[in-house]
């Protein structure tokens, strides 16, 4: 008997232990309600003393911010109080400033042209394929060009490199394939360089004028011969004694203008004027600048320079009918 009832006070104590230490609240510890932990993170401005209150972390939260259009710093509310959550703003959008406004109109207008256009303007919109290779030598080429401008359709083939010689043309004949023409342009003197385009017929190509032609002496004597005797302050000799000794100045003068043109730059000395005041009115008051008027005397050499210049100029544009229909002014009397 003593001893089962020495197991039985035991146990009776083992258990009276085990609820003391299951029910009592640890020293130190507080708890919340669920409810209680939720107006705790909506209404604290600042984050709540965590090793006071011994909350963790993720409980310890900011309250959320009223949200904001960051795209124009408006405020909006919002009204759960039926199934579909509405969302208005109290504050007008700020006017968007005029440098940053779009122009419909101007934007528009591309479309209304095309909109607008005439069925046979419509067709007259093509595709073309352009091609830059730098060849390196056309030589034993011309096979590889004619299957690339056939097999991928370009109608626009530019050349660099094609290290062609003046006059040479076999190479670009081979690669030139039927329906298509050339223009090249060698290197005038050394090794290397040289371009080429190759194109189909169908294109009207325009020239551009690259280059001076090189006149005959013949040319410049004429020019010299039928321009005025008017000499220059800053001419080295009067214009009638070049005209009297120019069977003897035409090579030095002949030499001269070719440089020029050929290396495409004018000398300083033509650039040089000698300026005169004229006054506007008779009478006026010639200390005041106002009623002068400065004319210009340029040497006797620049302007036939400047004659040369202007004759080819005028023959590139005439033949390649560059001029404008509706020119009047400044334009030669022959094509009015």
């Amino acid at each position: 008997m003593r001893s089962v009832l020495g197991k039985f006070v035991t146990w009776c104590g083992i258990a009276w232990i085990t609820a003391c230490l299951l029910c009592r609240p640890a020293s130190g510890l507080l708890q919340y309600s669920a409810a209680e932990l939720l107006r705790l993170r909506g209404y604290l401005a600042v984050p709540p003393p965590v090793n006071l209150l011994r909350l963790h972390p993720d409980i310890a939260l900011l309250p959320r911010r009223r949200y904001t259009h960051r795209g124009s710093r408006r405020s909006f509310h919002s009204n759960d109080a039926s199934a579909i959550t509405s969302i208005w703003s109290t504050t007008r959008r700020p006017r968007r400033p005029p440098e940053r406004a779009v122009n419909s109109k101007t934007l528009a207008i591309p479309a209304r042209l095309t909109a607008n256009a005439s069925p046979t303007a419509r067709q007259d919109n093509h595709s073309v394929n352009f091609g830059l290779l730098n060849i390196r030598s056309l030589t034993n080429k011309g096979s590889l060009i004619h299957e690339l401008l056939t097999g991928r359709k370009i109608d626009f083939l530019c050349l660099t490199e094609t290290w062609q010689q003046p006059g040479d043309f076999s190479q670009l004949n081979e690669s030139t394939p039927h329906g298509y023409v050339y223009i090249c342009q060698p290197r005038g003197s050394g090794r290397g360089g040289g371009l080429a385009i190759i194109h189909r017929e169908t294109w009207k190509v325009q020239p551009i004028l690259s280059t001076f032609q090189l006149p005959e002496p013949s040319e410049i004597s004429d020019l010299i011969t039928k321009s005025k005797s008017s000499t220059c302050q800053l001419d080295p000799l009067p214009t009638t004694l070049v005209k009297s000794c120019l069977p003897s100045l035409l090579p030095i003068i002949s030499a001269i203008i070719n440089s020029s043109l050929s290396t495409g730059t004018v000398p300083p000395p033509f650039k040089v004027a000698a300026v005169t005041p004229i006054l506007k009115k008779p009478g006026s008051d010639p200390s005041d600048f106002n009623n002068l008027r400065p004319i210009s005397n340029l040497p006797f050499i620049s302007k036939i320079l400047e004659k040369i210049v202007a004759s080819q100029l005028h023959s590139h544009l005439s033949h390649n009918s560059l001029y404008e229909h509706f020119q009047s002014g400044f334009r030669p009397p022959t094509q009015h």
